[in-house]
């Protein structure tokens, strides 16, 4: 789970300055099969699309 965090930190630090990232963490997890990889592309609009909700201040109170 440190990993992941530290991961998912990273990508937004990166996103602040660029419009995408790659978030690639190799043997995240294994299951029966052998070890689970994971590599995505995030975008900065995927991101705020995702924070909106933790983001936005509803202006009246």
């Amino acid at each position: 789970m440190q990993r992941l965090k530290e991961a998912a930190e990273k990508a937004k630090i990166e996103l602040s300055s660029a419009q995408q990232t790659d978030v690639n963490l190799p043997y995240i997890t294994a299951d029966a099969t052998g070890p689970k990889h994971m590599n995505i592309k995030v975008t900065r609009a995927k991101l705020e699309s995702l924070v909106e909700d933790l983001v936005t201040v509803p202006l009246s109170r």
